[in-house]
């Protein structure tokens, strides 16, 4: 009887009466159901069955057929695991997978996107690769994802930025494997991260060694510079041919601080053209420069488009393609006496390490200033006593050389025996070699 096959305390639908009229609705029917096994345990089955008919076609009788369904269950469970440890992973992670067609368009897009750049992976599927790119990186992600097609199953890597949901390009490193022969799969597989962070820190620390590298080579030359414009001079190359900065000039100040600063050297650009840029400086506290002047302090500008410059300011940095500049105070006494000012034509230029050694470097340059001012200074007040002595030597030539004459007019005895006399208190008077020797007495008794 059925009933031995029946699950205990189970509701059973498919007895022999209904599975005969469904049969006979269709001329063959299937169901699942579970029947009991030998050992006690409900196995699920697939119930197939069909009309057994004569020769002239009357139901003589049903077969019904029991197929185990366990094995098929166990793969059905399997998968569904796979499938959520998988979700899992692609929901998860940090990392941004992406199926491509061999033309580039996204098939499959993994939820992180989100998280990473803020895209929902619906509005991706269907886009190409491309659409999200840089524009000055869609070369070689192209030619990357050209190599993978070309060379299948061997995985390559490439670096590129992609546009994120608020505008900002973040640098994303990938990995990428063509799996187009794959019936399974049918695509190119790629594996991003996002290591804008760690971008940021490898400019960082490049900007800081070149700094260091800067602000070192300065050190050096205000150990040997002679004067003031030729120190001024090789700091300006030395920011430029080393640093690797757009440009660079020092600019005096005038007295009342308030005016446009005057080119005194500068690197990067012919003067005649600075010179004109600063003549058109508007003479206000908005021009960096002149805030510099006014109230002694380093000024960053990071963004040369920024609406608080003015235009004259914002076209001469367009036009020799600077992004972000620094203003540095050269300060005597505490007050600015010259400004700094270097140039870059990257946005993320001059972050706090950056501007600390410059801040270092201007310092230095500025007592290096001062030191070759005082050289001079004394150098002068040398020249001046010297020349000083000199001329006191001669009045007194003359002067004694007056009273030897009246001398010998009176007394012709003594005629030349004055002079010498003279010219013994004259050199004594003088410092340096013995008495005798300057007034040539030297080898005489």
């Amino acid at each position: 009887s059925i009933a031995v096959l029946q699950v205990p305390g189970q509701r059973d639908d498919l007895q022999p009466e209904l599975v005969a009229q469904r049969i006979n609705a269709s001329g063959s029917w299937q169901g699942e159901a579970e029947r009991l096994a030998r050992d006690g345990t409900a196995v699920p089955v697939l119930m197939s069955g069909a009309t057994i008919r004569d020769d002239s076609g009357t139901t003589t009788g049903y077969v019904v057929t029991y197929l185990d369904l366990r094995p098929l269950r166990d793969a059905e469970r399997a998968l569904r695991a796979s499938e959520q440890r998988y979700r899992a992973l692609t929901e998860n992670t940090s990392d941004v997978i992406v199926l491509l067609d061999a033309d580039g368009t996204q098939r499959y897009v993994s939820p992180s996107v989100t998280r990473a750049l803020g895209h929902e992976p619906e509005a991706l599927i269907g886009r190409s690769i491309v659409d999200l790119l840089h524009p000055q990186d869609i070369p070689a992600a192209l030619g990357a994802l050209n190599a993978a097609i070309a060379d299948a199953g061997a995985v390559h890597r490439a670096e590129f930025r992609v546009r994120a949901r608020d505008g900002e390009y973040r640098h994303f490193e990938a990995v990428g494997r063509s799996l187009l022969g794959d019936p399974a799969v049918e695509g190119i597989v790629i594996n991003s991260r996002d290591i804008t962070e760690r971008k940021h820190s490898e400019e960082s620390l490049r900007r800081v060694n070149r700094s260091l590298v800067v602000l070192s080579a300065c050190n050096t030359t205000l150990i040997h510079a002679t004067s003031e414009q030729e120190l001024l001079d090789d700091i300006c190359r030395l920011v430029v041919e080393l640093g690797g900065y757009r440009m660079a000039w020092v600019g005096r100040i005038g007295d009342g601080g308030a005016s446009a600063p005057v080119p005194d050297a500068v690197a990067g650009i012919d003067r005649p053209s600075l010179e004109n840029y600063c003549r058109l400086m508007p003479e206000t506290a908005d021009h960096p420069a002149v805030r510099v002047a006014a109230e002694g302090r380093t000024i960053v500008i990071h963004d040369a488009e920024s609406p608080t410059l003015s235009p004259a300011h914002r076209d001469f940095l367009r036009r020799h393609g600077i992004a972000a500049s620094i203003h540095l105070p050269l300060l005597e006494n505490g007050k600015p006496v010259a400004l700094l000012n270097i140039h870059a034509t990257g946005h993320d230029a001059f972050d706090d390490n950056e501007v600390r050694l410059l801040e270092e470097m201007a310092s230095d340059l500025a007592y290096g200033l001062r030191s070759l001012r005082a050289h001079a200074q004394r150098d002068d007040a040398v020249a001046k006593h010297q020349l000083s002595l000199e001329q006191l030597r001669d009045n007194m030539e003359d002067t004694i050389a007056a009273i030897a004459a009246t001398l010998e007019m009176r007394d012709p005895y003594t005629a030349g025996h004055e002079r010498r006399v003279a010219a013994l208190a004259t050199a004594a008077c003088e410092p340096g070699p013995s008495v005798r020797k300057r007034a040539g007495l030297d080898g005489r008794r």
